[in-house]
């Protein structure tokens, strides 16, 4: 961060996973917003800027693309309801803002335009998505840059998309960005859904960030929160689980009802956490509540216990490798074995899709190379130990 003279603060909310599903986009497009955030909706109208990160597109197109997983999408009038919320900001880098190829995320961008709400993280390219938003407040010029994981929603050199994680070139532009602005907020839209803890890679990558020049780092996807660390005097959040994410399958997952939102201070000395709140979804109707509180307090302590394991590289370490022993048969050496050729069938192109997944992902190759590591080095009894503790992190109990 450039030295500043300014001894103004601004104040930075930030949302993880925002997909109203069900009732609960009617209820915002009618403007029920405090049956929807209760007491919190006063928190997201007062902070200086309030970032939501939107994991839909905004479209009434029917034909999505090829891939692999559900297609999501949301109504045009939800867009105003976003505004009326308090959120002037969404960040679009993720794995489903393509889901109804380029003519829906155009309109996304034309309906979030229209009712003056910015957006960041996708772009006609590669390279244009990949540019930052601006945002000037109270002296400070801020800039926000985000970037997802390769699945079905990434830009390329020549199509619309998401702005593609490739470190390398995303060091680049931090770096590059960093050095004409005051502060450089980085958002990461990847990682290996449903799992507590951030893999090796992730961290290295994410502290990564910092190193380059960004102010602090914010992940999302993985539909659970994961701890949180000032590394380097820099906040880390490594997801901040869904934020208003109601969804039918997923009733008995707990923790896809909990999440985190931290909310940043800039002042001309850095980046500071101010707070990080819990946020819990009632699991009937989708919506915010914080009338129980012995369960907030449970989930807070749960927090504070993947928090401070962010710091035991070894326990981290074999949490992860009993994570991907448990999931690595499922969720990626059976999609891998499934391939057949050629092609002859709908199913079969299913399969290719899943393979193709497995293969450009980085979190589906975190998962496999893991798994493929222990069997190589015959670890696997070693990590078997192990499994109670993710087990109990999964079910968001503390270890």
């Amino acid at each position: 961060m450039k030295k500043h003279s300014t001894n103004k603060e601004v104040s930075v909310l930030i949302t993880g996973d925002f997909c109203p599903m069900l009732k609960l986009q009617e209820r915002i497009v009618r403007g029920n917003l405090k049956y929807i955030y209760g007491d919190f909706l006063k928190n997201i109208k007062e902070a200086d800027i309030s970032i939501l990160n939107l994991e839909a597109p905004i479209t009434l197109k029917r034909k999505g693309i090829l891939k692999r997983g559900p297609h999501l999408k949301l109504k045009p009038a939800i867009a105003k309801g976003i505004l009326d919320t308090g959120f002037e900001v969404t960040c679009l880098a993720n794995n489903h803002i393509l889901d109804y190829g380029n003519d829906g995320l155009k309109d996304t961008l034309f309906h979030l335009s229209k009712n003056n709400i910015k957006y960041f993280g996708v772009g006609k390219n590669n390279i244009h998505a990949q540019e930052p938003l601006i945002i000037r407040k109270k002296g400070f010029k801020i800039a926000l840059i985000a970037f997802a994981e390769n699945e079905f929603s990434g830009a390329s050199e020549n199509s619309w998309g998401a702005s593609p994680l490739d470190p390398l070139e995303n060091f680049k532009a931090v770096k590059n960005i960093s050095q004409k602005t005051d502060v450089v907020l980085v958002f990461v839209h990847g990682g290996n859904e449903f799992c507590p803890i951030p893999s090796p890679r992730i961290m290295k990558l994410y502290r990564g960030f910092t190193e380059v020049g960004a102010s602090a780092v914010i992940g999302n996807h993985t539909h659970v929160p994961q701890g949180y660390e000032v590394y380097k005097g820099k906040p880390i959040f490594y997801s901040l689980g869904n934020f208003i994410f109601p969804w039918v399958p997923i009733k008995k997952e707990e923790l896809w009802y909990k999440g985190i939102v931290p909310k940043l201070v800039i002042t001309k000395s850095g980046v500071k956490i101010s707070s990080v709140t819990p946020v819990i979804s009632d699991k009937k109707r989708g919506v915010l509540t914080f009338s129980k509180k012995e369960e907030a307090r449970k989930f807070e302590v749960y927090m504070d216990t993947l928090s401070k394991l962010l710091g035991n590289r070894n326990e981290m370490k074999k949490l992860w490798q009993a994570w991907c022993l448990m999931k690595a048969p499922d969720l990626w050496l059976k999609p891998m074995l499934s391939l057949k050729w050629p092609l002859k069938s709908k199913k079969d192109y299913g399969s290719f899709l899943a393979v193709e997944n497995r293969i450009k992902c980085e979190a589906y190759k975190d998962l496999g190379l893991t798994f493929l590591e222990l069997m190589r080095e015959s670890k696997l009894n070693s990590v078997e130990e192990y499994i109670p503790k993710i087990e109990k992190l999964i079910k968001g109990d503390t270890i």
